[in-house]
């Protein structure tokens, strides 16, 4: 066991001739500084983007940044040295640094497992990859935003197009909003395909408008409205008007429930300092 009250560093930071003090972590903080400053100018991107949630701060005052900058002001503090004399770097709280310049590896056969009682935050100058062999589960209480600034960095790239892509090599791709609208908008074409089977548009309880230029259709009721500002073409090799017809579509969704926490639970997790509560 190695243990240290005040804060400890594990660093494979080279330092010749035994320079410096036993905390000198300035390599980490550069580059704690530099994921804080990549983090915030692609945050402040987004929220420009309008790609952010509502009552959202501004990016340097969001909880897993502004947390990221109180660790550098932690790990970058100073203490007087011995006897009163010069400045020695001191941590504040009793963190924990590991730094390398070239690598770290944490590897098991079994399970790993990371938590944080308050924030966490993920950041890399180039890529990131995340890799389940198994499913892989992302669940968020509150609000989640996805953006993508959809540009390459490098004109010298044979594929420019790097927005954001949702695939499903097989089975079904399912979208939903379960108390809420879903909206989508586009600069340019909008296209809607299915290469073998077809395409139902259906609103069971309201209308279904088709807007363009100011002309419209619209089907609301048993009724169909066909409008124009200008002329209305109908052409075919044959045209049949028949008695009325319909037909039905069913579309429903579960209704949203409460995440809701055992107060025993939660209090005694706030309590002990713990990152999870039970949920049974």
């Amino acid at each position: 066991a190695v243990r240290a009250g005040r804060g400890m560093l594990l660093s494979s930071d080279a330092r010749r001739g035994a320079s410096g003090s036993q905390l000198d972590s300035r390599e980490a903080q550069g580059r704690i500084e530099e994921s804080n400053q990549l983090q915030v100018g692609l945050a402040a991107q987004a929220q420009k983007h309008n790609a952010k949630l509502k009552d959202e701060p501004e990016p340097a005052e969001l909880a897993a940044l502004k947390e990221m900058g109180h660790s550098l002001e932690v790990v970058s503090s100073m203490a007087a040295g011995a006897d009163g004399q010069g400045k020695v770097d001191a941590s504040l709280e009793p963190h924990l640094q590991l730094s390398s310049p070239a690598g770290i590896v944490a590897g098991t056969p079994g399970s790993a497992v990371l938590a944080a009682g308050t924030t966490g935050s993920v950041s890399a100058g180039q890529a990131i990859g995340v890799v389940a062999q198994g499913n892989a589960l992302t669940t968020v209480a509150r609000g989640i935003s996805l953006f993508s600034y959809g540009k390459a960095g490098n004109k010298a790239k044979p594929n420019q197009e790097v927005g954001l892509r949702l695939h499903a090599a097989s089975g079904k791709w399912s979208s939903q909003s379960q108390s809420g609208l879903t909206s989508f908008v586009a600069d340019k074409t909008v296209t809607v395909t299915s290469v073998a089977k077809t395409v139902s548009i259906s609103a069971p309880k309201k209308h279904v408008l088709l807007t363009a230029q100011g002309a419209y259709i619209k089907l609301e009721g048993g009724n169909i409205e066909v409008h124009a500002p200008g002329k209305v073409d109908f052409k075919a090799t044959r045209k049949e008007l028949a008695g009325p017809q319909s037909a039905n579509g069913e579309a429903s969704l579960p209704k949203a429930g409460e995440l809701k926490l055992c107060e025993l639970r939660a209090a005694g997790a706030a309590a002990a300092g713990d990152s999870t509560v039970p949920l049974s």
